[in-house]
């Protein structure tokens, strides 16, 4: 009975929200929020949508895409998680972390030369803690053999792995 009650006050939010975005602009609370509700409605291609308006405002602040990224992947979206991080890695190039996550979403859509690029990338930005934290993440374990994942450890001609 819980459940129901449940989906119907999700179903309910949804109408006042998307009543909300109607009337015009809203503010990024709103719009994450109705994000969220489409995602535990399973309404998933209106989350995705949702996902892909927000990645493309240059207002937004790009710690809102690793929100939006985290709740694709939660729903195994990897295309809509690989949007999202794409967007904010161009905003912060910088940041290893999310190059890596970037990097495992790829290695699971089964596209091993953006897996590498953007391996190669968070090795860049990340330097010995990225390559230690390479050698530690199990989830890369298919490609571990791979020349190209072991590559990554040769800096230098010095082999690291």
């Amino acid at each position: 009975m819980r459940d129901i009650n449940n989906k119907v006050a999700l179903l309910d939010r949804r109408r006042e929200l998307e009543g909300q975005l109607s009337k015009g602009p809203s503010d990024l609370k709103t719009i994450l929020e109705l994000a969220d509700v489409y995602r535990k409605l399973g309404l998933i291609e209106a989350f995705a949508a949702v996902v892909r308006s927000v990645v493309e405002n240059p207002q937004i602040p790009p710690q809102v895409f690793l929100q939006m990224a985290q709740m694709a992947s939660e729903e195994k979206r990897w295309d809509v998680m690989a949007l999202a991080l794409d967007k904010y890695v161009a905003r912060v190039p910088t940041d290893a972390k999310a190059w890596i996550e970037l990097a495992m979403v790829r290695m699971v859509m089964q596209n091993q030369a953006e897996t590498i690029k953007a391996l190669q990338q968070a090795v860049r930005v990340g330097g010995d803690d990225t390559l230690q934290t390479l050698k530690d993440d199990r989830r890369f374990d298919p490609i571990r053999r791979h020349d190209a994942f072991q590559r990554l450890f040769n800096r230098q001609g010095v082999n690291r792995y």
